[in-house]
């Protein structure tokens, strides 16, 4: 069966197909206005407001590209995990005639405008997802059988096909209870302001059609014929509607006279602020901030970061959250799901991209604070990646491991009086040993650090001198040639 709707959803003919031929659902979506428009899918659209929040809406969707991420158990640490065929199929390439983006953007436009998206779910024999097909909404709904069992109903090409939940990607926009899968046609409830906007469009339309001459009524002299009144009846509506006479003085014979019923002009009948108030209305409806349709005296934010945040979360982020939900519970196998370590998300971080200062402040603050890398902020504005970048803030050297400074010991040559005496006060008071320092100071060039400290293990028995670390060599060294000075300046005085 699975290969036969798989056919079938190729075939062109199978969207074509007019209502009368799906008998199980009522295909009428939408319906008729109190304006007296009636609205359906294809005249929705010939409104711009609806095109353009339709046509935004679906695109900025379809540009978050979605990932499957999964969170490693130890670390706590989360990637793309490529080796799952879902990220494949939400990132790349569902099905075979098209890219991720083109599949999302469709799915959001038919979510959009039906309040529903449907895609089956093609499957291998292991039960991994292998293809994403799109289901026409309007031919397509969940249903409960008799004994409460959920399926998903659809046709195509006259067939109908019973689908297990499971095998159907859902993309729900807001449901309701009711015995009907909570399914809620959205076009019935926009009708009445989708249709007004139309009906005002027609009016100005019809308006303008006609020359911006108002209706009225043509008077006829009592003692002309019938015959004689048609002919000028003819006469005066080619002369009045014809497009070549607009703006032309109108000229009545045999006695006839016009009267104007309704003679007004655009601005007195206000259509250019109704259809501005339509606007906004599309806007609710599709709840999105009236200034990404275009109104200029909408509310407006500091800065396009905080008009994009907005957007974000009041229109884009309940479309987003769906979908991962829904692919994580449709194309996630029982035992990757209940692990909680696979998670969809979409990338936003180009959607709420500040201005390049307020970037480079918060980039700042976060490595000073430690909770950003370096690396990280450059793959963050898509820079090249540079080898040990991190190494500083990863691993940070202490002061005494660094290189050594070529005017080191000029630094150490010339000390301040107090603070040479409170170091020689301090040796005294620690065990200062003079022939273990000396001998320290002659040897500090032929080794290092930590063969130093080395040698003072293995010394301790001969000796009797103390081992101390590597830090302890730098401070000994330095106060054994504070202390000697201060000596000399002790006999020279």
């Amino acid at each position: 069966m699975l290969k036969i709707i798989r056919k079938w959803l190729k075939k062109p003919e199978s969207r074509l197909m007019s209502s009368e031929t799906f008998p199980f659902w009522n295909t009428n979506w939408g319906g008729v206005s109190t304006s007296g428009k009636s609205v359906n899918r294809e005249n929705a659209l010939s409104l711009p407001a609806v095109w353009m929040a339709v046509r935004m809406i679906s695109a900025d969707v379809a540009k978050l590209r979605l990932n499957l991420f999964k969170t490693d158990a130890d670390s706590n640490e989360s990637e793309v995990y490529t080796r799952n065929p879902a990220q494949y199929l939400v990132s790349r390439e569902p099905n075979e005639e098209q890219t991720a983006r083109q599949f999302w953007r469709q799915l959001m436009g038919d979510a959009l405008l039906f309040n529903n998206a449907y895609a089956f779910i093609g499957r291998d024999l292991a039960g991994r997802p292998r293809d994403l097909l799109p289901l026409l909404p309007d031919r397509t709904y969940p249903w409960r059988t008799v004994d409460g069992r959920l399926v998903y109903k659809t046709m195509t090409n006259s067939s109908q096909f019973i689908l297990d939940p499971y095998d159907v990607l859902h993309i729900r926009g807001m449901m309701l209870t009711n015995p009907n899968a909570g399914q809620v046609d959205f076009l019935y409830y926009a009708r009445e302001a989708i249709g007004l906007g139309l009906s005002a469009q027609d009016f100005e339309s019809a308006f303008f059609r006609n020359g911006m001459r108002s209706t009225g009524i043509l008077n006829i002299p009592d003692n002309m014929t019938e015959t004689a009144g048609d002919n000028l009846a003819q006469s005066f509506r080619k002369q009045y509607e014809n497009r070549e006479s607009w703006f032309k003085a109108l000229v009545l014979r045999e006695g006839a006279t016009f009267s104007s019923i309704a003679d007004q002009s655009m601005k007195d009948s206000e259509t250019h602020q109704l259809r501005e108030d339509q606007v906004r209305e599309v806007a609710r409806l599709f709840i999105m901030p009236p200034s990404k349709l275009g109104l200029e005296d909408s509310v407006s934010y500091n800065s396009k970061a905080d008009d994009n945040r907005q957007y974000y979360e009041t229109t884009l982020a309940p479309w987003l959250d769906m979908i991962c939900d829904e692919c994580g519970f449709k194309l996630l196998l029982p035992g990757e799901r209940k692990s909680m370590l696979y998670e969809f998300r979409h990338d936003v971080v180009d959607l709420l991209r500040q201005d390049v200062n307020a970037r480079y402040q918060a980039y700042a603050v976060g490595i000073q604070n430690k909770f950003l890398l370096p690396s990280e902020v450059r793959e963050m504005e898509d820079l090249t990646y540079v080898p040990k970048l991190d190494d500083m803030i990863l691993n940070p050297q202490p002061l005494l491991m660094q290189p050594k400074d070529e005017d080191e010991d000029e630094k150490e040559d010339d000390p301040k009086e107090e603070e040479v005496e409170e170091e020689v006060e301090e040796d005294r008071k620690y065990g200062y040993n003079e022939d273990r320092d000396k001998w320290l100071m002659e040897n500090r060039d032929k080794y290092t650090l930590q063969k130093l400290a080395n040698k003072l293990i293995e010394m301790e028995s001969e000796t009797d001198w103390v081992p101390i670390g590597m830090a302890g060599i730098q401070k000994a060294v330095k106060r054994y040639k504070a202390y000697q000075n201060n000596k000399v300046a002790v006999v020279s005085t």
